[in-house]
């Protein structure tokens, strides 16, 4: 049975850091993880000049997302 459920949110880079702490370092020892889900949160995007010949713009994308560690108790 589910006995809580932790978000948790970030980079896709540091997302897999965070979980992994989470599970080494907050469970119980009567705890363990029953089930991860990993959504896309939100977009956040950058436009700026290039200074290349030619000019134009180019727009660099962060993509945050959530992971939602259900935790379940033996």
């Amino acid at each position: 049975m589910i006995k809580r459920v932790v978000t948790i949110t970030g980079e896709v880079e540091a997302l897999g850091d965070k979980i992994n702490d989470f599970i080494s370092n907050k469970l119980n020892k009567d705890e363990y993880v029953k089930d991860v889900k990993i959504i896309e949160n939100y977009r956040s995007a950058q436009t700026k000049e290039s200074y290349l010949v030619g000019g134009g713009t180019w727009t660099h994308y962060t993509v945050y997302y959530t992971a939602f560690i259900y935790v379940a108790e033996e």
